[in-house]
């Protein structure tokens, strides 16, 4: 994921042109997904998520900006310009305690951070503490809590004074920082696990979106574009065979693999929705299996 720009404007303008340009390469995906949309969003025509109101759902506004980053922040926020996502419904239970297995452990607090995310886009200061709380005792197992604890402190803070735009911000730089953590230990592999952590919590909230939303064409926001499960299949590769071959790299290529067959062969036609129904049930299976064990 690209680095925020380091200044307080630049960070706020960035994090706004971010969500029309995301819905624009989610909904286009490949062949002729989505084009009349993107073409609302060229105009500036289309409507965005301003904030969650008290009850967690998403309410309108308008974004004509445009920016090249995307972070499954961003990817969140666009699924709220054309689905009613009621967030708050969507949480899922704390983990159990840290895993003795490192990858697991790396993966778990991959899906903590996208749950992070979730709270954020819902406006729930209390669940996002209490993530945070989980976040940081994964940090500690994996060796890095005391380094990222007043990121992680202030953030709390930002949450307690409900303010959701510097800490959008913030949650896109506290993955950075874990990830970067992580590097300089040398985990390059429990970094990759990390990002794909992420990205499956996410996909796993959006496809549960989706599924609330039948009676609107929304089936091509469940996984994002093929080009994502090309990045994320990437990342996967990269890492060495051994964590591959173990139980938590075992479940993580044999979904990437399920996602690739299902929605990211060039071939495809528009997804229908049986495969968003299976999509989903793999995905919460997946969740369980990695995460909540």
């Amino acid at each position: 994921m690209t680095r925020v720009p380091p200044t307080q404007w630049d960070r706020s303008v960035s994090w706004k042109c971010s969500l029309a340009v995301t819905l624009g390469c989610f909904l286009v995906g490949s062949g002729s997904w989505g084009q009349e949309a993107l073409g609302q969003v060229e105009a500036g025509k289309v409507q965005t998520v301003a904030k969650a109101d008290e009850g967690g759902e998403t309410v309108p506004g308008s974004v004509p900006f445009w920016t090249e980053e995307q972070t499954p922040v961003d990817f969140l926020e666009a699924v709220g310009l054309v689905a009613k996502a009621r967030w708050r419904q969507l949480y899922r239970p704390p983990p159990t305690t840290p895993s003795p297995d490192r990858t697991r452990t790396a993966v778990t607090l991959g899906f903590l951070v996208g749950e992070s995310y979730l709270c954020v886009q819902a406006a729930d200061a209390q669940q996002f503490r209490n993530n945070n709380q989980e976040v940081m005792t994964y940090c500690r197992t994996l060796g890095f809590g005391e380094k990222v604890s007043p990121m992680l402190l202030g953030q709390a803070k930002l949450a307690e004074m409900e303010q959701w735009t510097e800490l959008k911000v913030s949650v896109i730089e506290g993955y950075q920082a874990l990830e970067q953590s992580l590097m300089d230990q040398r985990d390059e592999d429990l970094a990759v696990l990390l990002k794909l952590g992420v990205w499956l919590r996410t996909l796993e909230i959006v496809s549960s979106v989706v599924l609330e939303s039948p009676e609107a064409d929304f089936k091509k926001l469940c996984v994002g574009s093929p080009a994502l499960i090309e990045e994320l299949r990437g990342a996967y590769v990269q890492m060495p065979e051994s964590v591959r071959e173990g139980d938590v790299g075992k479940e993580v290529g044999h979904l990437l693999d399920f996602l690739w067959r299902n929605w990211g062969r060039p071939d495809l036609v528009e997804p229908n929705s049986d495969v968003v129904q299976k999509t989903h049930e793999r995905l919460v299976q997946s969740a369980r299996k990695l995460s909540l064990k």
